[in-house]
C-alpha cells in the first residue's frame, strides 16, 4: 500500500461541507488528497504553496486556488519562506491538510524547517488540522517536530499504526481514519468521545449493469 490508497472515500470523511476554505501544503500524500478533491463537484477555496497541488485542483472549475508568493523550492515543488508565511497569515480556513516526513510519539515531524514553519502557520489559521500520511511515515523520525499531537484533529492513513501510536492518538483526542488497501470501502476508527469502534460502510446499491453503484 502507498499514499495513493488515500482516496475519495477518505476525503468525504475529512471535508464534508461546501464552500469550505482549505489550506494544504506540499507532500506525496497531500498530493493524493488533492487528486481526490479535484473530482468532487463541491465548491471549495484552497490556499496552497504547492505548484503541483494547485495545478491538479485548478483543473476543477468549482475550486478556487490561491497561491502565496515566496522562494521556490525545487525539492518541494513549492514556495516557502518569510513572504509565504506572511501571506498565509492573512487568510482563515475551515480545514488545514498537512503531510509529514515522519510520525513520531511526540507528533508529526518534517525534514525541511521552512516547510515545518509553514505547516504551523497554516494550522494557526485553520479551525481543524488533518494529517495525511501513509504507513511508511510511521515511527520515522525527522529533523523537526511540527507540533504536538494535541494540535492535530485527525489522521488519515492507509494502514493501522502500532498500538503504542494508537494509544497516543487516543490520549490526545485525535480521530483516525484508515483506508483499506485496494478497496473503496473504508474501515473507520473513531477515537474521539466514543473511544474507538469499527464500522463497515453500508452496502452500495446495484447499478443498472448489476454492479455496485459508485459512492
Amino acid at each position: 500500500p502507498t499514499s495513493e490508497q488515500i482516496k475519495q472515500g477518505d476525503l468525504d470523511l475529512v471535508i464534508a461541507g461546501t464552500h469550505d476554505a482549505v489550506m494544504m501544503d506540499t507532500g506525496t500524500t497531500t498530493l493524493e488528497v488533492a487528486k481526490a478533491m479535484s473530482i468532487r463537484a463541491v465548491p471549495l477555496t484552497v490556499i496552497t504553496n504547492s505548484y503541483v497541488v494547485a495545478t491538479i485542483l485548478g483543473s476543477n472549475p468549482l475550486i478556487r486556488v490561491i497561491m502565496p508568493p515566496g522562494e521556490f523550492s525545487a525539492a518541494e515543488a513549492a514556495v516557502l519562506g518569510f513572504e509565504t508565511n506572511e501571506f498565509v497569515r492573512r487568510f482563515n480556513a475551515n480545514i488545514c491538510i498537512i503531510g509529514a516526513s515522519g510520525i513520531t510519539p511526540a507528533g508529526p515531524a518534517n525534514t525541511n524547517l521552512d516547510a515545518a514553519r509553514l505547516k504551523r502557520t497554516m494550522m494557526s489559521r485553520a479551525h481543524r488540522t488533518i494529517l495525511a500520511a501513509d504507513h511508511s511515515k510511521f515511527e520515522r523520525n525527522a529533523l523537526e517536530t511540527v507540533c504536538p499531537w494535541s494540535d492535530i484533529g485527525a489522521v488519515v492513513t492507509d494502514r493501522m499504526p502500532a498500538k503504542a501510536l494508537i494509544e497516543i492518538l487516543e490520549s490526545n483526542g485525535v480521530a483516525l481514519t484508515v483506508a483499506l488497501a485496494g478497496v473503496r470501502a473504508q474501515l473507520l476508527v473513531r477515537i474521539r468521545g466514543d473511544r474507538g469502534f469499527y464500522r463497515q460502510p453500508p452496502a452500495r446499491p446495484a447499478g443498472a449493469n448489476g454492479r455496485p453503484g459508485p459512492h
